[in-house]
């Protein structure tokens, strides 16, 4: 039980500090007003399309193994 206790209370931390980052950036912000966009998956999109390239008005990003694609305006 102890074990537990403690693994809950790191995940509350954990979860605390990904919110607090989520707030000050504009991008994950605006990603998590999309219905099931949570604060962890807003982070790593925005943490993985840093900065698209600005000669584009759209880009193809795909995922890890190269067969999806994602639209990025």
């Amino acid at each position: 039980m102890k074990v537990r206790e403690a693994l809950v209370h790191e995940f509350a931390g954990f979860e605390r500090k990904l919110r607090a980052i989520a707030r000050q950036d504009e991008n994950a912000k605006r990603l998590m007003t999309t219905p099931c966009v949570g604060v962890l998956v807003a982070l790593t999109f925005v943490a993985a399309v840093d900065a698209p390239d600005p000669g584009l008005s759209e880009t193809n990003v795909r995922d890890s193994h190269g067969d999806c694609r994602v639209k990025v305006f």
